[in-house]
């Protein structure tokens, strides 16, 4: 069995932190990779500061 955690937000002693990547396969452009890893950030920090303007936990946030 295998389990990969993806857009995993940590919470340790107040403070969160994440990790975000992307996958270099042979026909990969580099700047497009790294973009993808911007807009992957980019959707949790939005995640955290919806949670940090008091949105309720039962509302998705897309």
């Amino acid at each position: 069995d295998l389990n990969i955690l993806i857009r995993t937000l940590l919470l340790q002693a107040g403070q969160v932190s994440f990790h975000v990547g992307a996958g270099m396969v042979a026909d990969s452009i580099p700047e497009r990779e790294y973009h993808e890893t911007l807009a992957k950030a980019a959707a949790l920090i939005k995640a955290l500061q919806a949670v940090s303007a008091g949105v309720s936990r039962d509302v998705a946030v897309r």
